[in-house]
């Protein structure tokens, strides 16, 4: 027996997205000052888990492309996992391991996020990232591989640019679009802001609580 389709209803998960709101120009360039990033770079980064899943190998491959095109950008890798040691073995094979900076598990994720000026997800797989979502929040362009949870949110080349996981060079050609392009940058970011509301903790309960109240009106219980 198949469930009507107009009794099912999308309840994205949810995140306390005020956290993650643009932090002050000054607590960012700090952070870019600590982790020994030169004035004037461009960042691309991203945080979480190194593992399989998310793909982190594909965006140090495209690092080399990129930085033939756009000599003065820079990758953030945050956050620990299993892939740690080789990935910075990959880095320094392929010649650019003092234009990635690894920066271990952090706590100050808004500041990371400001620091950025692309946030990029190479991931083979993924549910939703929460990570997604304070990216929207923080006001960031994104770059994303176009897998389930990442697709189902972004727009592409509206809140962000969608390329085919595993493949460094459709990766780089994004990245080195975007940050040749400061427009895009901000297009990318605005909607990506803009779209970011749906995703906040508060909106998803009340969404909830609107559904648990349909619910009960049409068995009569209210």
């Amino acid at each position: 027996r198949h469930l009507p389709a107009e009794k099912v209803h999308l309840i994205w998960n949810g995140a306390p997205l005020d956290e993650f709101a643009p932090v002050a120009p000054e607590r960012a360039q700090a952070l870019r000052t600590e982790l020994g990033i030169p004035a004037g770079a461009l960042v691309v980064g991203v945080v979480g888990r190194l593992n399989e899943k998310t793909g982190h190998r594909y965006l140090v491959q495209a690092a080399p492309q990129v930085l033939a095109q756009v000599p003065m950008a820079r990758f953030l890798i945050v956050g620990d996992g299993d892939l740690l040691g080789e990935l910075r073995q990959l880095a320094a094979a392929l010649g650019i391991a003092d234009r990635v900076v690894f920066a271990g598990h952090r706590a100050d994720v808004p500041a990371v996020l400001g620091a950025l000026d692309v946030f990029c997800i190479s991931s083979v797989y993924e549910g939703t990232p929460l990570a997604l979502f304070e990216a929207m929040a923080a006001r960031k362009a994104i770059v994303s591989t176009a897998v389930d949870g990442c697709r189902e949110v972004l727009e592409d080349r509206g809140s962000g640019l969608l390329v085919s996981p595993r493949d460094p060079a459709a990766l780089a050609q994004a990245l080195i679009e975007v940050l040749s392009k400061a427009d895009l940058r901000e297009s990318l970011a605005r909607s990506a802001q803009a779209a970011s509301s749906r995703y906040d903790i508060r909106t998803c309960v009340t969404r909830m609580e609107s559904l648990y109240d349909e619910v009960l009106a049409e068995k009569g219980l209210v």
